[in-house]
């Protein structure tokens, strides 16, 4: 693959252009990737709103009726539901893995099977996610795994 950077001061906009053949995997990921660098998620700690990278975002959970998102070292609050987390980050590299929570394959270190078809995830920074059977197959797919 040949990559080309073209720096201009006069570009009004920063612009990526992909010129292949035909779409592949690697393609695919690269999209994702600057797709999702677009998308910033904001998240509260007491009465302060942050703007979070997608990429510093290990997970997000419903607990009662309340969405947190967890960072390496933080837990913020969130006001969207994790349907609408699901949508808006579609295509990248976040994945529904249970009914209350959506982790970021992009910090997954360890995949372990355990009982019933479920998985157990390990991400980066140690933390441990289940991955229920309904959603084990389309992980194993995101990850270009065999069933």
């Amino acid at each position: 693959m040949k990559v080309t950077l073209d720096i201009d001061p006069a570009c009004p906009q920063d612009e990526i252009v992909i010129r292949c053949a035909e779409m592949n995997d690697d393609l695919l990921k690269i999209i994702s990737l600057a797709n999702s660098s677009q998308r910033k998620v904001v998240g509260s700690l007491g009465r302060q709103t942050f703007l979070l990278e997608p990429g510093s975002v290990y997970y997000f959970e419903s607990v009662d009726d309340r969405i947190f998102v967890y960072t390496e070292d933080k837990v913020y609050d969130c006001a969207l539901r994790l349907y609408e987390i699901e949508e808006k980050f579609q295509g990248t590299n976040f994945l529904r893995v249970n009914k209350s929570t959506i982790i970021n394959l992009a910090k997954v270190r360890a995949l372990n099977p355990i009982l019933n078809g479920k998985i157990e995830v390990e991400l980066e920074n140690g933390e441990k996610q289940i991955i229920s059977r309904q959603y084990a197959p389309l992980l194993k797919e995101k990850l270009g795994l065999g069933r």
